[in-house]
C-alpha cells in the first residue's frame, strides 16, 4: 500500500497566538480544511478581539449598545392623526345609522 503524503498549506498558515495555542474549538478536521485568504484574514481578526478579552470582567469589556431607532413622529401625534382617521370613521358610521 503507497501512501501519498501531500502538503497542507493551511496547516503552516494558523496565525501563531495564545487563543489558538490553546485550541479553543479547533480541531484536527478543521485545521486539514483550506482556507481563504479572506478566512484567514478574518480568523487572525476575530483571535486579536478574543486576546484582548481574555482576563477581563464583562464589565471592563467595553460593549456595543445599538441604539433603538426613534420615530420621527412622537406617539402623541400618532394618536391623534389616529384619532381624525379613525374616529372621523366612526362619527360617519354613526351619523349614517341614525339618520
Amino acid at each position: 500500500m503507497v501512501r501519498c503524503l501531500v502538503n497542507r498549506p493551511a496547516l503552516l498558515s494558523v496565525p501563531h497566538s495564545s487563543y489558538f495555542d490553546q485550541n479553543h474549538g479547533l480541531t484536527k478536521f478543521n485545521l486539514l480544511q483550506a482556507q481563504t485568504l479572506e478566512q484567514r484574514r478574518r480568523n487572525a481578526k476575530f483571535a486579536k478581539g478574543q486576546e484582548a478579552r481574555m482576563g477581563k470582567s464583562d464589565d471592563q469589556i467595553k460593549k456595543r449598545v445599538k441604539e433603538t431607532p426613534k420615530s420621527p413622529i412622537s406617539p402623541v401625534w400618532i394618536g391623534v392623526l389616529g384619532f381624525i382617521v379613525f374616529g372621523g370613521l366612526l362619527f360617519e358610521g354613526l351619523s349614517r345609522m341614525f339618520s
